[in-house]
């Protein structure tokens, strides 16, 4: 028998698939996308705008998931402006 086959069938890597997909059921995605979000959302915000970069980072991240709002392309506009780039 091959050596990938018995690798395959070796009991630890179907010990780690089953915690792998124990892992990957048991995440609330929608709830870990908003708790991203206000953590940069924070950081910006602590920073009392002022670092410019980390408004960056989450207005593109919350423009690319949510594309309808439009309060996130103006962020970005407003970001770039301050920064001084198109």
């Amino acid at each position: 028998m091959p050596k990938w086959i018995k690798g395959i069938l070796n009991r630890s890597c179907w010990a780690y698939a089953l915690v792998i997909l124990v892992f990957a059921v048991s995440v609330n995605f929608p709830k870990a996308f908003d708790e991203r979000g206000k953590y940069l959302l924070g950081i910006f915000y602590n920073g009392y705008f002022k670092n410019l970069k980390d408004g960056i980072v989450y207005f593109d991240y919350m423009h690319r998931h949510k594309p309808q709002d439009a309060q996130y392309t103006e962020g970005l506009k407003y970001c770039y402006q301050r920064l001084g780039k198109p």
